[in-house]
C-alpha cells in the first residue's frame, strides 16, 4: 500500500509551465524569506506589462509548486493579460511532506510571499489557494489585515480536511477516524506527538503524520485551525471559488457551504465546472478564462 504526507495522492513531480503542457511562459525561480527565518521557493512568472499585480498560488497537500495540476495554461492567461503569478513553496514542500507539519506555519508562508511581491513593487496581490491550499488563505487573510490583499480565489477547496474525509465515509468509517484520532490526543499528552502513525483513508491510499499533525490539521473544527469555513465570516474581500462537479477529493458540497459561510465578504461568488476534476485535469482553459475575468473584474473595481 502507498503512503503518502495529506493528499500527495492528487499531487505529482510535475512542474507548472515545463511538462505538464507542451508550452507555456518561462518562469523565474525566486527566493523568499519568513518572518521565523525560513527560506522558501516560488516560480514567479513575470508580467507583460508593469501593472503592479500578481496572484500568489498556495497549492494543496504539502503545499509545492509542482503538482498534477498544469498552471502554464493560467500564468500564460494572467501574464498577457497584466497579472503576475507566483506560486509558492510551503515548508513542509519535499521528501518528508507534512509528516511534521504545524499548520500556524502556513500563515507566515504565505506572509513570507506577500511580502516578497510588496519589496518587488506588486501592491494589488490576489491569493489562489487549491484544496487544502485554500483553508492556507483563508486563515492567513483573517489574521492579516492586509490591504494590498484586494482579493481571494478558492479551487477545489475544503470545509477542513476532516470535513473532507468524513463526508464520503458511512458512519462505521467515521467512527474509526474518530477513534484513531483520540488515539493521537493520547500520545500527544503522553509527550509523544512526534510519533508517526499512518491511516488508510481511500482505497489504496495510506496517509503518515504525526500525532501532532494528526490532531492539528485533520483533527475536529474545534481543535484545528484547517479550516475555510471557521475563519470565513472574518474574510472582508471578494470571493471567488471554483469548484468542479467530478471532484473526488472534495465533492462540490465543500464549496457552496464555503461559499455561504463568507457572510461578510462584498462579493463571494461560486462557479461549478462541469465534468472537471479536483485539478483541473480536461478543464485548464476554461478553467483559466474563469480565474482571469474574475481578476480582471475586481481590477477594474480597484480602479473606479
Amino acid at each position: 500500500m502507498k503512503i503518502f504526507s495529506f493528499l500527495a495522492f492528487a499531487l505529482s513531480m510535475c512542474f507548472p509551465g515545463t511538462s505538464c503542457s507542451a508550452s507555456g511562459p518561462l518562469a523565474e525561480l525566486v527566493s523568499f524569506t519568513t518572518d521565523d527565518g525560513v527560506q522558501l521557493h516560488g516560480l514567479l512568472y513575470h508580467s507583460q506589462s508593469d501593472s503592479g499585480s500578481v496572484v500568489i498560488h498556495v497549492s494543496g497537500g504539502p503545499g509545492s509548486f509542482y503538482g498534477t495540476q498544469d498552471m502554464a495554461p493560467l500564468a500564460e492567461k494572467l501574464t498577457e493579460n497584466g497579472l503576475s503569478l507566483l506560486s509558492i513553496n510551503m515548508r513542509t514542500a519535499g521528501a518528508n511532506g507534512m509528516f511534521y507539519a504545524n499548520f500556524e506555519d502556513y500563515r507566515r508562508d504565505v506572509g513570507g510571499a506577500v511580502e516578497f511581491s510588496k519589496n518587488h513593487g506588486m501592491r494589488n496581490i490576489f491569493l489562489l489557494g487549491h484544496s487544502l491550499g485554500s483553508t492556507r488563505v483563508v486563515y492567513y487573510v483573517s489574521g492579516a489585515n492586509d490591504l494590498n490583499v484586494k482579493g481571494i480565489i478558492l479551487s477545489g477547496a475544503v470545509t477542513s480536511p476532516y470535513q473532507a474525509l468524513v463526508e464520503k465515509w458511512n458512519a462505521q468509517q467515521k467512527e474509526a477516524f474518530d477513534e484513531f484520532l483520540a488515539e493521537q490526543r493520547n500520545l500527544i499528552k503522553a509527550g509523544r506527538g512526534k510519533s508517526l502513525s499512518s491511516y488508510p483513508v481511500d482505497a489504496g491510499i495510506e496517509l503518515i503524520h504525526s500525532a501532532s499533525t494528526w490532531v492539528d490539521i485533520f483533527g475536529h473544527p474545534e481543535e484545528s485551525n484547517a479550516s475555510t469555513v471557521k475563519f470565513a465570516d472574518e474574510i472582508t474581500v471578494p470571493v471567488l471559488l471554483i469548484h468542479g462537479t467530478d471532484d473526488p477529493i472534495a465533492p462540490p458540497t465543500n464549496a457552496h457551504e464555503i461559499r455561504d459561510a463568507m457572510v461578510n465578504s462584498p462579493a463571494a461568488e461560486l462557479i461549478i465546472v462541469k465534468g472537471a476534476d479536483h485539478v483541473f485535469t480536461q478543464h485548464a482553459e476554461q478553467y483559466s478564462k474563469i480565474v482571469s475575468n474574475w481578476l480582471q473584474k475586481q481590477l477594474r473595481h480597484a480602479s473606479d
